[in-house]
């Protein structure tokens, strides 16, 4: 029995197709590869993007950090100088920044409650800004200044905003890691202003790791920056809650938050008592009255 045969006959004009798989493959390999190079350079970037923003964030921390330190400096500046003048005026405060205070009454300088060494009590807001920070050990003199020191503004600042002279320049302060390397830095500077009463704090913040170098400014000649301000002004007030000229009596559920002063010298006097206070728990039960009556006599004793 014979078995029949199908053999299929190419039309006539039909040309054979050879490695059109190959092409297809070659096609498929090049669509792949881009997608992976596009996807390793979108990665890169955004690492990139991440680690230029972490140093953005340590910049702005550091700037922050040095403008509470400027902040707390200026006030323990100024509280230093105790002054019978009261009239805090623009050529009072101008004069105070100076420590021009010839003329204003009385002045009394108190001692550095930091405890840092002084060659000589300050005259002025300024002088006692430069001694604070002349006493900083861990300074980068490659950013700023080497030591504090006092110079005239800038080229191009409005000088119906600022002063033109009398600026304090400081050194730039490290904020160090506990490897001992410093990432981090902020320099302040200490701007008057044109009326007189009020001083710009201008601090940087520099992020010195950027570029792969933490001190040494000749490899990292351009960290990260970030400048905050704040403008602080001169005000004199009594920092008592309560100040009298006469005896203070304070009654039952009283809250004061503060320092009472009185200026009553009549002690020697039947009930001179300059200041009386009533207790929230006297007069409710007499047993607990004793139970005090207990209480202050073993403190007094425990006092001597």
């Amino acid at each position: 029995m014979a078995h029949a045969r199908i053999q299929s006959t190419p039309r006539p004009g039909a040309a054979r197709r050879r490695g059109a798989v190959s092409v297809l493959a070659m096609i498929l390999l090049v669509l792949f590869g881009s997608l992976v190079s596009a996807m390793a350079i979108a990665s890169k970037s955004n690492l990139r993007s991440a680690a230029t923003h972490m140093h953005v964030i340590r910049a702005h921390g550091a700037a922050e950090t040095g403008l509470a330190i400027a902040g707390a400096r200026l006030e323990e500046a100024a509280n230093r100088f105790v002054i019978g003048h009261s009239d805090i005026d623009g050529t009072f405060g101008w004069d105070f920044w100076r420590g021009n205070l010839s003329g204003y009454g009385t002045v009394s300088v108190m001692s550095a409650p930091s405890g840092y060494a002084e060659g000589g009590l300050p005259s002025g807001i300024s002088d006692a800004l430069i001694n604070n920070h002349a006493a900083d050990v861990n300074i980068i003199d490659s950013i700023s200044v080497a030591v504090p020191q006092v110079s005239n503004a800038p080229a191009g600042v409005d000088p119906l905003e600022y002063k033109s002279t009398e600026w304090l320049v400081t050194p730039a302060v490290p904020v160090w890691e506990a490897s001992g390397d410093a990432t981090e830095a902020f320099q302040i500077t200490y701007a008057p202003l044109a009326n007189g009463t009020d001083i710009r704090v201008i601090v940087t913040g520099y992020a010195l790791g950027y570029t792969g170098s933490t001190r040494d400014l000749d490899d990292n000649p351009n960290p990260i920056t970030r400048t905050v301000m704040q403008d602080f002004r001169f005000a004199k007030r009594v920092n008592h809650a309560i100040v009298s000229p006469t005896r203070i009596m304070i009654g039952k559920n009283v809250l004061i938050d503060g320092d009472l002063g009185a200026a009553y010298d009549q002690v020697d006097e039947i009930n001179g008592d300059p200041l009386i206070i009533n207790s929230d728990f006297y007069g409710m039960d007499p047993v607990l009255d004793a139970k005090l009556d207990d209480l202050y006599t073993a403190i007094a004793a425990c006092n001597v």
